[in-house]
């Protein structure tokens, strides 16, 4: 029968010598370049970059429904069926079901050149323009060829 030591000792001495060899020298993190407004794609990787905007309770918000909020988020919801029939949104919907006070609410995935034209497109909807939402808008890198077959969510 083997003794522990005798299978200790080698394992002993090569962990001796690999911590006392030169340690790798360290480098500096490595700094990506920000995406640039224009969309990039690679298809290789079968990746390109959209634009998300995330959308936020705004200073309008208030979950009562009255007359002036039902006609708002129709006009919310025909603002996202125009830009889904324009090929510039891929998809929009809420964070369902709310979180308590949460303030981030739902998203918008636009399909477009620049991140000027999918903030430009953000600040359109007419629940942003009244300050009912507020719109943060990021750039996303996710797979190409996204597309959704409905309609908006209604």
């Amino acid at each position: 029968m083997r003794r522990w030591s005798s299978f200790a000792s080698p394992l002993l001495c090569a962990l001796a010598l690999a911590c006392s060899s030169t340690p790798e020298p360290v480098l500096p993190p490595v700094v990506e370049e920000p995406v640039t407004e224009d969309v990039e794609e690679d298809r290789g990787a079968g990746m390109r970059t959209y634009y998300m905007a995330l959308l936020y309770r705004g200073p309008g918000w208030t979950a009562e429904a009255s007359p002036e909020t039902i006609e708002l988020q129709e006009r919310h919801l025909a603002n996202i069926d125009r830009l889904v029939a324009s090929g510039k949104m891929i998809l929009a919907g809420p964070f369902y079901p709310p979180v308590g006070d949460d303030p981030l609410v739902g998203l918008f995935l636009y399909d477009v050149s620049t991140m000027a034209e999918a903030v430009e497109l953000a600040n359109s909807d007419p629940s942003v323009r009244a300050g009912r939402l507020r719109v943060e808008v990021l750039t996303w890198y996710g797979p190409v060829g996204i597309t959704w077959q409905g309609g908006a969510p209604h």
